[in-house]
């Protein structure tokens, strides 16, 4: 991305236009804003479990210390390199709605990604 603002366009055209309906372009991203601010710090969930960078871990000890900390299933996404899988990414679901509450990932396809081993790298 050459600048921030394809960056925010490529997020709406993946992510943000099921939600077009409820929000215009600038009405979603100032919503995703507030949700990454103001919900969970991710990493230092993990951490609170025991789960630190540099570490390799079951992926369902990862989904599972997010799920007791917000009390729903993330969605765990990972990149192989080589015969490695490396946490890339957790995605946390919301409901498409002008209030945006957790739901579970689960309705939304498969839990890991498919380059995600049974164990991954932090």
């Amino acid at each position: 991305m050459e600048t921030n603002k394809e960056l925010w366009f490529f997020e709406w055209y993946k992510h943000g236009t099921c939600s077009a309906q409820l929000f215009t372009f600038p009405e979603y991203m100032a919503m995703a804003i507030q949700l990454y601010r103001n919900k969970h710090n991710i990493v230092l969930i993990l951490r609170n479990a025991g789960i630190k960078h540099g570490g390799k871990y079951s992926r369902d000890d990862i989904s599972n210390a997010i799920f007791q900390h917000i009390g729903f299933k993330p969605q765990i996404q990972c990149k192989r390199i080589g015969s490695i899988s490396y946490l890339l990414e957790v995605r946390l679901c919301f409901t498409a709605s002008k209030d945006p509450q957790y739901t579970n990932c689960d309705a939304y396809g498969n839990l890991f990604g498919q380059d995600c081993d049974s164990q991954v790298y932090f």
